[in-house]
């Protein structure tokens, strides 16, 4: 039912501003960094990067319910259910009632409507402010001409944020002067060439190392093959890269691969991703490791992300 709703509610998707590209119909997170790398002088500016903290469950209901009440001005029934469903602050378990506020609730269908509507009023004044700015749920980008034009933005945004009861996640937060590297969405600009972000290697290697190890331990204690290991890890990560169920599916490739422009990124995560399986074969990251050819590991399944890089560029 809630998704249902959820669907419903894009009919309200023309109040939102064109500066705001999460949960859109017509605007995509490649829409959010093609429009980004095409602001004017972008390589002479500089880059003000924001993160929210928690922001779907920080949401206070009492002013999301406000925001529902601005927009939804023509359905009674709506509005009073969508009021209800997120003031309430009340839920059932095993017989017992839980009280809790938890904000938009992420991962309810609803949330992601919650999540640009929330913001609208700051994503209204950029816009008429005629400020070059990005956002995608929780992830502001702001291009300024100056450091002190940057700060000036920030201590704008922080103020509504605070207003807003929310916080900023300081952690995440960048300011880069002109003709130097920023990252946004997952991806890095630097002088007209888009990559992989550092992060978005470190989570991937990550996930590798930990993937790596369980395998390598479920080897050892239940004697299975080095090729039975190496077979499942390539076809976790295959999965995870390529997808197998639908062409619709919101894969890590469909994510990175539009928009990319370099392979230097994806050759780092094939490399990791290769020594990674070598080492279910022996427990160690050694050169002996290289005695399971890639020949060998290619007729077990496993596919290169820069190959099948370009042949999605080819076939585009």
């Amino acid at each position: 039912m809630l998704k249902l709703i959820a669907w419903l509610l894009y009919k309200y998707d023309n109040t939102f501003c064109p500066n705001c590209y999460s949960f859109r119909q017509s605007l995509t997170a490649h829409d959010a960094l093609s429009d980004a790398v095409r602001t004017k002088n972008v390589r002479e500016k500089w880059a003000l990067k924001l993160d929210l903290h928690n922001y779907f469950n920080s949401m206070p209901p009492v002013l999301l319910a406000d925001e529902f009440s601005r927009v939804i001005t023509d359905d009674e029934p709506l509005l009073d259910f969508l009021t209800r469903f997120y003031t309430l602050g009340k839920a059932v378990s095993n017989g017992i009632t839980v009280t809790e506020d938890c904000g938009a609730m992420a991962g309810v269908p609803l949330s992601a409507f919650c999540a640009v509507l929330y913001l609208t009023d700051l994503d209204k004044k950029f816009k008429d402010m005629g400020v070059p700015y990005f956002r995608y749920s929780d992830d502001i980008l702001v291009f300024t001409d100056s450091e002190k034009q940057a700060n000036e933005y920030y201590a704008i945004i922080k103020d509504h944020i605070e207003s807003k009861g929310l916080t900023l996640n300081d952690e995440k937060f960048s300011l880069t002067p002109p003709h130097s590297p920023w990252e946004f969405l997952g991806f890095r600009y630097c002088e007209g060439s888009i990559d992989l972000a550092d992060v978005s290697v470190r989570k991937m290697k990550a996930k590798i190392k930990r993937k790596a190890a369980a395998l390598y331990r479920r080897r050892i204690r239940k004697g299975i093959s080095g090729d039975k290991a190496a077979s499942a890890m390539i076809k976790i990560f295959d999965r995870k890269f390529f997808g197998k169920d639908s062409e619709h599916d919101l894969t890590w490739s469909r994510w990175f691969f539009p928009v990319l422009t370099t392979d230097t990124g994806l050759h780092t995560i094939d490399a990791y991703l290769v020594q990674n399986i070598r080492y279910l074969y022996t427990g160690r990251h050694n050169k002996s490791n290289y005695k399971v050819t890639y020949e060998h590991l290619k007729s077990l399944g496993c596919k290169s992300l820069v190959g099948e890089y370009y042949k999605y560029r080819k076939a585009k």
